[in-house]
């Protein structure tokens, strides 16, 4: 993932981000298999190849982004393995996939198969529902994420408790100790 995709990642909702990037992604190598085939060109190659390495190095760390919106902070961890683990078992098995596939059908193929899976892949990640969760410029650049995903946490115990939560939640954060970390965390409504 690339330092650029992170801070695209910061500036747009997630996950219609995701959906636009994907679908980008689907059309550009269906349209790329209509109009070449199984005559592509080095330079379209290279252009196919650039394209999808942008469009990656974005949808890398949103995926990333998009992980706590998805899972409770318990599965947290594990969610970030299986997400790592089969992003490096795809990396293992695509190429061999694809030769086997580049081998016995030519590359219009592989073209259709990806640009399906990345439409595919949209239309699965716009059905997807997560809740947005707002927070000021200041919050995001100075707070760190765990502490974040604390106060999230907090507020959604709140709302599971069946309390009234108002739009605007105000905490005040304490710092106890700079040197070992501590920091004191108050929720006030």
């Amino acid at each position: 993932s690339s330092d650029l995709g992170g801070v695209f990642v910061d500036w747009f909702d997630r996950k219609k981000f995701l959906v636009v990037i994907d679908l980008i992604s689907g059309v550009l190598l269906l349209i790329s298999a209509l109009v070449y085939g199984n005559n592509l060109s080095l330079p379209i190659i290279y252009f196919i190849c650039i394209s999808l390495g942008i469009m990656n190095s974005v949808d890398e760390p949103l995926v990333v982004a998009l992980i706590p919106s998805l899972v409770e902070k318990e599965k947290l961890v594990t969610a970030n393995s299986i997400n790592m683990f089969s992003t490096a078992l795809g990396n293992i098995i695509g190429p061999i996939l694809g030769a086997v596939v580049y081998s016995s059908f030519g590359i219009d193929t592989i073209l259709y198969i990806n640009a399906s899976s990345f439409i595919i892949g949209a239309i699965l990640e716009f059905m997807i529902n997560i809740e947005n969760k707002f927070m000021t410029i200041g919050v995001k650049e100075n707070i760190s994420l765990d502490i974040q995903l604390f106060m999230w946490n907090e507020i959604e115990e709140r709302i599971n408790a069946g309390n009234q939560v108002d739009y605007l939640q105000v905490f005040n954060i304490s710092v106890i100790d700079e040197v070992r970390g501590i920091v004191k965390i108050e929720h006030i409504q």
